[in-house]
């Protein structure tokens, strides 16, 4: 399998899972989608984890700037305190923010994997990716906009199993061109 393919895999099982769950069981995820953004204890998990990865990315990466590759280290102390304050200062909407973060971060191992790629794969990851980005940028700096965004499809039982059924067969779609996308040899 390709990197590309194990993308796809990654993307289409998270769009399978969600749009199962949402198909079987509506009000269940009508209820996650109303509580989430003020979920304090998802919003310190996400933003954790969100911070450990970008954390990561740094000191994996080579920097810029003589000066701060030099400091590079103290990056060890900056994180924690910057999870203390943002956990402690804005713990208003911060799952929805934090959800954005982590959008952001995943698209940069995706659109890596998708990079040099001449399948017709590449087009589809690269395109969700991007849309991604978007809505990871909207969630970062207006989560109010989550509920805003959600609403139409959780109005009713039946518009957010129609979401989640095409949730499903696009994750499905994905899985079966990953499946099916030539390996390297």
């Amino acid at each position: 399998m390709t990197p590309l393919s194990i993308a796809a895999i990654c993307m289409a099982i998270p769009h399978l899972a969600v749009g199962l769950l949402a198909v079987a069981r509506p009000g269940l995820v009508a209820t996650a989608i109303k509580r989430f953004p003020r979920n304090r204890l998802l919003g310190r998990i996400i933003t954790v984890i969100d911070l450990a990865w970008i954390t990561w990315l740094t000191l994996s990466t080579t920097l810029p700037f003589p000066i701060l590759e030099t400091n590079k280290n103290a990056i060890w102390l900056i994180t924690p305190i910057l999870a203390y304050a943002i956990i402690r200062y804005m713990h208003e909407l911060l799952a929805p923010r934090a959800w954005g973060g982590f959008l952001l971060l995943a698209c940069n191992p995706l659109l890596h994997a998708a990079f040099l790629q001449t399948t017709s794969l590449k087009l589809i990851v690269t395109l969700t990716c991007y849309v991604w980005i978007v809505l990871g940028i909207v969630l970062v700096v207006h989560p109010f906009r989550f509920r805003q965004l959600c609403a139409p499809a959780s109005e009713s039982s039946i518009r957010l199993r129609a979401t989640g059924l095409i949730a499903t067969i696009f994750g499905a779609i994905l899985l079966g061109l990953a499946i099916a996308s030539p390996s390297v040899s």
